[in-house]
């Protein structure tokens, strides 16, 4: 078979070129080392961050909305008395509050209620709820000092004492819904936002150790 002059015979290489099966001189070239960005990162901080702003407004929004809404009950300022109207029937709790940041007094007043054919309603010093005591000592603006069995619908008059000491500005006592029930009804958000900061955060984790992961190993690739 004819070749042209210079050309190598068949099946041999050009010069400086390796035989048929020969190692590549210098080694075999590696492959193209993909790149892996910073994005993973900016991504996890941005899910981690969400997760945890939503899930604290989500509870911060449940837990003063217990003092919103024993503001909407009926109330009366301490040391004075006054028409309340109630319709809910049976056991509703009474509370000490205070919208002007102040922390409640530690003496609770004497509160009486009367109903509008003058019968006296019998005031229990213990909350409906046996646990509900306990879980409301603690809280510096709103406490439960007592609770009263409201036998039908209907207009009472509230009398409330102002204890020695205390100032009746910025002071007052509401009567409604038992706190127990006041929490469960603030239950979902509450869980809403745990459960929101708490998953926003591994997800967020997760991902920032998987970038981190993925931008080793491709730098370890690149090494020769």
């Amino acid at each position: 078979m004819a070749t042209s002059p210079g050309a190598p015979l068949p099946g041999v290489p050009h010069p400086g070129a390796p035989y048929p099966g020969a190692p590549y001189p210098g080694g075999v070239p590696g492959r193209p080392v993909k790149r892996v960005g910073s994005v993973g990162y900016w991504i996890g901080a941005l899910i981690m961050a969400v997760g945890i702003g939503v899930g604290g407004v989500l509870i911060v929004v449940s837990v003063t909305g217990l003092i919103s809404d024993i503001e909407n009950f009926p109330t009366v300022t301490l040391g004075s008395e006054g028409s309340v109207a109630l319709n809910r029937v049976g056991c509703n709790d009474l509370y000490l509050f205070t919208t002007s940041g102040n922390t409640v007094p530690a003496s609770a007043p004497d509160v009486t209620l009367t109903a509008s054919g003058g019968t006296d309603i019998p005031v229990d010093p213990s909350p409906c709820s046996a646990q509900t005591a306990s879980a409301t000592n603690s809280q510096p603006n709103f406490r439960v000092i007592g609770s009263a069995r409201i036998p039908s619908a209907g207009s009472y008059t509230l009398k409330v004492s102002r204890p020695s000491g205390v100032s009746a500005a910025g002071y007052k006592v509401a009567i409604g819904k038992p706190f127990d029930q006041l929490v469960d009804d603030r239950v979902a958000p509450l869980m809403g936002g745990v459960a929101s900061g708490f998953f926003g955060f591994v997800i967020g984790l997760v991902l920032l150790i998987i970038t981190g992961v993925r931008r080793r190993s491709a730098r370890r690739a690149a090494l020769p």
